[in-house]
């Protein structure tokens, strides 16, 4: 048997697929980002003890 699926549907289905890997790259890319941030933070107050810091000059 097979299914009858529309071209709104297929439409439908193919604009859900790319939200949903739009979003999953917009989280990753975010997720990238703050680690990034994090790792800068904990370089600076590494640094910092040497009275050293890449973004406060």
């Amino acid at each position: 048997m097979k299914l009858m699926i529309s071209a709104e549907d297929k439409k439908a289905l193919r604009d859900f697929h790319y939200t949903l890997e739009f979003s999953g790259k917009t989280v990753l890319a975010s997720v990238v980002l703050v680690s990034l941030a994090v790792l800068a933070s904990r370089a600076c107050s590494f640094k910092n003890k040497k009275n050293y810091c890449w973004h406060k000059k």
